[in-house]
């Protein structure tokens, strides 16, 4: 007779596979079908795993890293000081400056190609876009790839562009992928490693899609957008945006639309700001759209949140096509707090790893 574990796997499975079609709505069969996929794989073959560890939501690295909180600038330090290896690898948030010139959110920082339809041309045809995993990936790149143009960190014994070497990237972007930091050789910035390497991310763009996206705690989200925020709620919120930025993280949001099932759209947050002369808070929104083949002069994208009137008003910018859009629901993703759990202690071994401080 068959166990709970297999009864439950029937009953998420004959979900998902006739319901998951509202979350795909409008969506192509191509794509409609990658989500399919991607639950099943996730929900049919981890079933209680996976489930548990939405419901559970255990971020115990994160939050030990949190309460210690130091983050300060150090001195540099000789290599023989007797606190050098604890202040070039702390086992706290300031482990993140050690890729900090990745944070920059620029050119050169960001993937070389958009959000676009156009843009995934050839490798999936879509109706709707892959922002959660566009977005994912940048920050996990800017976390965790550490470029080495001279090959002077790594060493690796062979060549730019032979075959060796472009399978080592690959491998290395794997890892990345998988939260775990890697070194590539021969290579300056995200920016060049996406023009060189498009494909392999835009793939990975759309695995990291189907893992954040494809989740029952999203397929009943798109049913609340309608919420309106009480003043202390958005304090709290953007309270938490301005600390995890000031911490060296990057803040990562899901917001909808309206009333409508049809739109929801992730982003990584550069600034908040707040206005005190008419209580508003400004978000500016990392979209990497003002860095491809769009004019420096065009306005970058944001988020207005009004204490007045608790209103919430994402401003497409001009080379959205401009316009005022209300916002019904907006949250800090759980991915992105799943991530820094995930990367902080990895950091923190890997620094002690190149630095030879491991113990």
């Amino acid at each position: 007779m068959p166990g709970p574990f297999f009864a439950m796997k029937r009953v998420i499975f004959l979900f998902l596979f006739f319901s998951f079609h509202t979350l795909a709505q409008d969506s192509t069969p191509q794509q409609a079908g990658f989500m399919r996929k991607t639950a099943i794989r996730k929900y049919i073959a981890f079933g209680p795993l996976t489930l548990a560890s939405e419901l559970l939501k255990n971020n115990k690295n994160y939050d030990e890293f949190i309460k210690k909180n130091i983050t300060q600038d150090v001195p540099v330090l000789q290599k023989n000081s007797r606190n050098y290896c604890q202040q070039v690898c702390p086992n706290d948030l300031g482990i993140l400056k050690i890729n900090q010139r990745n944070y920059v959110q620029n050119e050169k920082n960001s993937l070389s190609f958009l959000n676009e339809s156009s843009d995934f041309k050839g490798v999936m045809t879509r109706e709707y876009g892959f922002c959660w995993g566009h977005s994912s990936l940048t920050n996990q790149l800017r976390h965790l790839a550490f470029f080495d143009p001279e090959n002077s960190f790594e060493s690796i014994s062979f060549d730019k562009n032979s075959k060796e070497w472009k399978e080592y990237i690959k491998e290395a972007l794997k890892d990345v992928f998988y939260s775990r930091p890697r070194v590539f050789p021969y290579l300056s910035s995200i920016r060049e490693l996406s023009e060189l390497f498009e494909r392999d991310l835009k793939e990975l763009v759309i695995e990291k899609w189907g893992q954040n996206a494809v989740s029952l705690s999203n397929y009943f989200k798109i049913y609340s957008n309608t919420k309106v925020y009480e003043r202390d709620e958005l304090r709290s919120m953007m309270s938490e945006l301005s600390e995890k930025i000031a911490r060296g993280e990057t803040p990562e949001i899901l917001f909808a639309i309206w009333d409508t099932k049809k739109w929801l759209h992730v982003v990584l947050i550069k600034e908040v700001v707040y206005n005190e002369f008419d209580y508003t808070y400004k978000l500016t929104l990392d979209d990497n759209k003002q860095y491809n083949n769009i004019s420096e002069v065009m306005d970058a994208s944001e988020i207005i949140v009004d204490l007045k009137d608790q209103s919430i008003i994402y401003k497409k910018g001009f080379e959205f096509g401009a316009g005022e859009i209300r916002v019904g629901r907006l949250e800090l993703t759980e991915t992105n707090t799943q991530m820094y759990n995930r990367i902080l202690p990895r950091l923190v071994n890997f620094c002690k790893i190149k630095t030879g401080c491991i113990e």
